[in-house]
C-alpha cells in the first residue's frame, strides 16, 4: 500500500497496479513474446474487431423508401 512519507514531501510503498481493460488485455497477451504463438494469434484475432473499424456502406434517403428502390429502374426504363 502506498503511504505519503510527511519528511520527504512524497508518495512510497508499493506501486499500484495498472487495471486493464479487455482490449488492453489482450493487446498485452498478443505483444508478449513469451506467450504461445496459438494463444497469441487467438488475441490478435479477437482485438481486431476493436482495432480496426470496418468499413460498410450506408445508405441515406429521403421521402419513401420505395420510390427510391425504382428510380434506377425509372432511369433504366427512360434510356431505352
Amino acid at each position: 500500500m502506498k503511504q505519503f512519507n510527511l519528511e520527504t514531501q512524497s508518495w512510497e510503498g508499493e506501486e499500484e497496479k495498472k487495471v486493464l481493460n479487455s482490449l488492453e488485455f489482450l493487446q498485452s497477451v498478443y505483444r508478449d513474446g513469451q506467450q504461445p504463438l496459438t494463444t497469441r494469434i487467438r488475441c490478435a484475432v479477437e482485438s481486431l474487431p476493436y482495432e480496426t473499424p470496418k468499413l460498410m456502406a450506408v445508405a441515406h434517403f429521403n421521402g419513401n423508401f420505395e420510390e427510391q428502390l425504382d428510380k434506377p429502374l425509372k432511369r433504366e426504363v427512360a434510356d431505352h
